[in-house]
């Protein structure tokens, strides 16, 4: 008590001071805390396995949004996802995008990517499932997809020729159309790609335009050395800036299209995929999107 009423008197610079010191160290026990926290590969799966993921699968992830350490390291996430999907039936998906910046800022300063050895800039769990063995990863420049499983090949070799990211050759849209769901690990609605697909599926329909006129052509290297020409529309950054995709969380939950659960300091959400585009057309069709109303 004595020290508090001592406190008062102290210049400011002190005080901010003292306070940035005692902040810092609450954040080092609360960092601390976390770390102490453990989850098992065996508490994931049974995690998973409370959901329904009998079928084509795609990830999105964030261990950091978790908070807690995972036993076994970085790896724990993907190896749980792929022993809890059947792979000889099924195929699992992860986002590879290459950047993290703006669409439209990454195209400016692209005109050439080989993809041998273009980054993938989606995290740890994406780069870990990169490099596993059978995985095969889709051509575009700016969102390509890696697979794995009995589907893979047919999910990403088609997914260049589109002049849209989301279009009926690419992985996402075959999710779509094969009937998938989407996992979002430790992320929210505002990270999951699939949030593009019925604004491809739409086109000039879509009540909004969600790409700039300019077509930009990227030369891409495969993965035999041959270069191919993709040509692709590009996101307008203003409209992405107003994105709003947690806003319809609730349709999606009260309609049973979206099923979450508490993992560690965040949430695991399953989503399908076709629920998910027939929302977005039942809420076009009042007025209201994720761009806000119109």
């Amino acid at each position: 008590m004595i020290i508090e009423k001592l406190f008062n008197f102290l210049p400011p610079s002190f005080k901010d001071k003292a306070r940035k010191i005692k902040e810092k160290k609450s954040l080092k026990q609360s960092e601390k805390l976390k770390q102490e926290q453990i989850i098992s590969k065996e508490t994931i799966k049974e995690l998973l396995n409370s959901f329904d993921i009998s079928d084509d699968l795609f990830v999105h992830t964030s261990l950091r949004n978790i908070g807690y350490a995972l036993e076994g390291g970085k790896n724990t996430v993907i190896e749980a996802i792929k022993e809890c999907i059947n792979l000889d039936k099924n195929t699992l998906l992860l986002s590879a995008l290459p950047f993290r910046t703006t669409m439209k800022e990454y195209l400016d300063n692209t005109s050439f990517l080989d993809m041998r050895s273009a980054p993938n800039a989606m995290g740890v769990v994406n780069n870990a499932f990169m490099s596993m063995p059978g995985t095969l990863r889709s051509l575009h420049p700016t969102h390509s997809a890696i697979a794995l499983g009995i589907h893979a090949k047919e999910y990403i070799d088609e997914h260049h020729l589109d002049f849209t990211p989301f279009s009926e050759h690419s992985p996402y849209y075959k999710l779509w159309k094969n009937g998938g769901k989407i996992l979002l690990f430790g992320v929210g609605l505002d990270s999951m790609t699939f949030t593009h697909v019925p604004e491809d599926m739409l086109g000039e329909n879509f009540p909004f335009k969600v790409y700039l006129k300019k077509q930009y052509i990227v030369k891409v290297i495969d993965f035999n050395g041959n270069e191919v020409e993709v040509c692709t529309y590009c996101h307008d950054p203003k409209l992405s800036a107003i994105r709003n995709c947690e806003s319809i969380r609730d349709y999606l939950i009260n309609a049973g299209v979206m099923k979450t659960k508490s993992l560690g300091l965040s949430e695991v959400s399953l989503i399908d995929a076709k629920g998910y585009v027939d929302i977005i057309n039942e809420l076009l069709s009042k007025g209201k999107s994720i761009y806000g109303k119109f």
